[in-house]
């Protein structure tokens, strides 16, 4: 298996899903998980803009939260791109953040410059 496929059906897997494979429509690359999952490969190991924006469609296509999903080649630590407030969801259902933060005041944050 090549080793983009052998990337995305092992995250796919971890998150409790499958890799959907080669569809020929706009859709995350898995199937039978809590959000729409792009995984990527890249040389740098960083996001794109577009990657990104990607990840967005499909959620707004799919109806789930998404995740960007970045893996550098050789590398068994890909990084995940989400959105801040649904980060805060998730540390806070795990009991990560501080037990009498508002989360849901703190999905808004404002970023100058």
């Amino acid at each position: 298996m090549i080793a983009w496929k052998a990337a995305e059906l092992r995250i796919c897997r971890a998150l409790g899903g499958e890799r959907r494979g080669p569809t020929g429509h706009a859709v995350s690359d898995c199937v039978g998980t809590r959000w729409t999952v792009s995984v990527k490969r890249s040389k740098r190991g960083t996001p794109e803009r577009a990657w990104i924006d990607d990840a967005i469609a499909f959620s707004r296509r799919e109806h789930k939260p998404w995740l960007l999903v970045v893996a550098q080649p050789n590398s068994h630590t890909p990084i995940v791109v989400l959105e801040f407030a649904h980060f805060l969801e998730l540390a806070g259902g795990a009991g990560w953040l501080p037990k009498d933060m508002d989360v849901v005041s703190n999905t808004h944050v404002e970023v100058e410059g």
